[in-house]
């Protein structure tokens, strides 16, 4: 994977050519720290990704950024980031040859109280922490770039600090299981595959 990243880094612009010492500084970049602080961070199980969701602006009307970042001798450099919060895929190749691969994710806010959320993925459950600021990310990595157009990834219960455990509440701001495949045949259409 590592390989991947480093053909990938050369691809980017990066805000400072020298790193930074933490994902979630070089998510942020040049945006001064009062008005972008980390809100929860992915790190790859190999290490060298990693999601940060921003909470851009002033409290309290913080408003959610995603920016996938990658490390390179020891140093975190800021890749793509996108608006908001959901299901979402974003490419890590580097090597055009090769297969497109990249991370699956979703992200979300979690009901008040709770510690995990349960993400259903690929047929497995995975408990997924939750940030002291009420956040979670479920992050696949090395994950082709059709994986938008299964619809098998969700957040379906979630963990309270006493053990107990209840359904994810309806969230009018949801993205709907459904909106992955839509997506993906969109895009695909958009490129002139059938």
């Amino acid at each position: 994977m590592l390989q991947r990243w480093k053909a990938w880094r050369s691809t980017l612009w990066s805000v400072n050519g020298e790193g930074f010492d933490t994902p979630e500084e070089a998510a942020r970049g040049g945006i001064p720290a009062p008005y972008a602080g980390a809100l929860v961070t992915a790190v790859s199980p190999d290490g060298p990704a990693a999601v940060v969701l921003l909470g851009t602006n002033e409290e309290p009307s913080l408003y959610p950024y995603e920016v996938v970042c990658f490390q390179e001798d020891g140093r975190w450099f800021e890749g793509t980031g996108s608006n908001g919060m959901g299901i979402g895929w974003t490419s890590t190749s580097g090597d055009e040859d090769g297969p497109n691969l990249g991370v699956h994710r979703l992200v979300g806010e979690a009901p008040e109280g709770a510690i995990e959320v349960i993400v259903g993925y690929q047929g497995h459950e995975h408990r997924v922490p939750v940030s002291a600021r009420g956040y979670f990310i479920f992050a696949a990595w090395d994950v082709p770039d059709d994986a938008m157009e299964r619809e098998d990834l969700h957040a379906f219960r979630y963990v309270q600090a006493d053990g107990s455990e209840l359904p994810m509440p309806a969230d009018e701001h949801a993205v709907p299981p459904e909106f992955g495949a839509r997506a993906w045949r969109l895009f695909r259409r958009h490129r002139g595959e059938p």
